[in-house]
C-alpha cells in the first residue's frame, strides 16, 4: 500500500474514534477578602472573590470530577476540625454542592481526581458514596499517616471518614507530557493528562484537558491566582504558612508552570480559586465552549 494512503486511512481513523471531550466549572461557593491577602503585590483596598470550584469533564459517556470543591456537609465539617482562628480566616458561603449540581442534570460520576487533600477540595468526597477517588499514594500521607501530623486548618479529619477501600492511589508513569517528565494519563489518549505540581501539598497535582478546541491546565493551588503565576508572586506570607507544605518548592514549580505558560500560551491556566478566570469561561450546567 503506497504511504499516502496509509496516511489517510490512519488519519481517518484517529478522526473517526476521537472521544468527545467537554470541561466544565462547577462553581460550589465563594469567599470574599482583599487582594492583598492572596498574593503578593495584590491591592489593599480592592475586593477579591475566591470560588471553591470543582471540574467536571465529560469523555465520552463517561464523566469524572477533579476535586469537590465544598460539600453537602462543609458547615459540620468546618465546625468540627478546623481550628477557631482558621474559621476566622477561611470564610465561605453560598455553597451549592457539586452532587445537587449533577443530580439535576441527571449525571453519574464514578471516579473522582482530587488537585490535593485540603479541605476546600475534599469536603464534598463524602457526598459520593459510591464512587472512587484518586491521589498518589504520598497525598495521602497527612491524612491517613499516624506518624505525620496533618497540618492545622488544611486537612479536616471529618471529610475522610469513610471506607478506605474508595480510595485508589496511582503512580506517575516517566512518560514526557509536553515538558513534564512524569505523566498519569487517565484514558490513555492524552486528552486528559495528570501532572505532579509539588509543593503546596505533598502530592499536589495538575490536569491538562484537551477538547476539540482548546487545552485547558488546571493547577489546583499552586497559586490562587493566574496573574500571580505570571509575576510569580507567592501566596500572601500569612496565607502561605498555614497552607503551603513546602513554600521553596512551591516557587520552584510556580517557575516550571510559567516556563510551561510560556512555551504554551494557546493553553488556558485555570486555577482551583481565580474567579477572574473562571466567570469569562461560564459555570456548569454550561460547558466551557472557548
Amino acid at each position: 500500500m503506497k504511504p499516502y494512503l496509509i496516511f489517510l486511512i490512519l488519519a481517518f481513523v484517529n478522526f473517526t474514534f476521537a472521544a468527545e471531550v467537554k470541561l466544565a466549572q462547577i462553581k460550589t461557593g465563594d469567599a470574599k477578602s482583599s487582594e492583598s491577602l492572596v498574593y503578593k503585590g495584590g491591592k489593599i483596598f480592592k475586593q477579591s472573590i475566591s470560588n471553591h470550584t470543582a471540574f467536571l469533564i465529560k469523555h465520552d459517556n463517561e464523566y469524572i470530577l477533579f476535586d469537590t470543591g465544598l460539600g453537602k456537609n462543609v458547615k459540620e465539617q468546618v465546625s468540627k476540625d478546623m481550628p477557631w482562628w482558621g474559621k476566622v480566616l477561611f470564610t465561605f458561603e453560598n455553597v451549592n454542592p457539586a452532587v445537587e449540581q449533577l443530580k439535576a442534570q441527571n449525571i453519574t460520576v464514578k471516579d473522582i481526581y482530587l488537585s490535593h487533600l485540603h479541605w476546600d477540595h475534599a469536603s464534598g468526597l463524602t457526598d459520593f458514596p459510591d464512587s472512587k477517588f484518586h491521589v498518589p499514594e504520598i497525598e495521602m500521607t497527612e491524612v491517613f499517616d499516624p506518624h505525620v501530623p496533618p497540618k492545622a486548618a488544611a486537612f479536616l479529619k471529618s471529610q475522610f471518614e469513610f471506607s478506605k477501600e474508595q480510595w485508589s492511589k496511582f503512580e506517575f508513569s516517566q512518560k514526557e507530557f509536553m515538558g513534564f517528565k512524569k505523566s498519569f494519563d487517565i484514558f490513555g489518549d492524552q486528552s486528559v493528562v495528570l501532572v505532579s505540581l509539588p509543593g503546596h501539598t505533598l502530592g499536589s497535582v495538575g490536569m491538562v484537558v484537551t477538547t476539540a478546541k482548546k487545552k485547558y491546565f488546571l493547577v489546583g493551588d499552586l497559586v490562587w491566582r493566574k496573574k500571580a503565576l505570571e509575576a510569580l508572586a507567592p501566596k500572601f506570607i500569612v496565607a502561605s504558612m498555614i497552607v503551603d507544605g513546602n513554600r521553596d518548592e512551591v516557587t520552584k514549580t510556580m517557575e516550571k508552570v510559567l516556563a510551561f505558560h510560556k512555551t504554551y500560551p494557546e493553553v488556558e491556566i485555570i486555577p482551583a480559586h481565580d474567579e477572574e478566570v473562571q466567570t469569562p469561561l461560564g459555570y456548569f450546567p454550561t460547558w466551557v465552549t472557548e
